[in-house]
């Protein structure tokens, strides 16, 4: 799991190293329209990683589920994202 949080971590990093390496003066604008996605992608990406990684916990912990009360009631369903 932590292999796909770097992965995250370094396409977004490439990203805005590859944006800012422009060989050009970039506006407020332009800054601001290009990195608002990128920036909202990689809270987005890092989110689905940090809920798959809890979700996997949670059912590898099986004792603590049932003490804490916690029933899995389907396992690898699909959610929209």
């Amino acid at each position: 799991m932590i292999n796909i949080l770097q992965q995250i971590v370094e396409k977004f990093i490439s990203e805005v190293t590859g944006f800012f390496g422009q060989d050009k003066v970039l506006t407020l604008e332009e800054i601001q329209t290009t990195l608002t996605p990128i920036s909202q992608n990689f809270i987005l990406d890092m989110t689905k990683a940090y809920l798959k990684l809890l979700d996997q916990a949670i059912v590898e912990d099986k004792k603590g589920r049932t003490k804490k009360g916690f029933l899995i009631e389907r396992r690898d369903g699909k959610r929209d994202a």
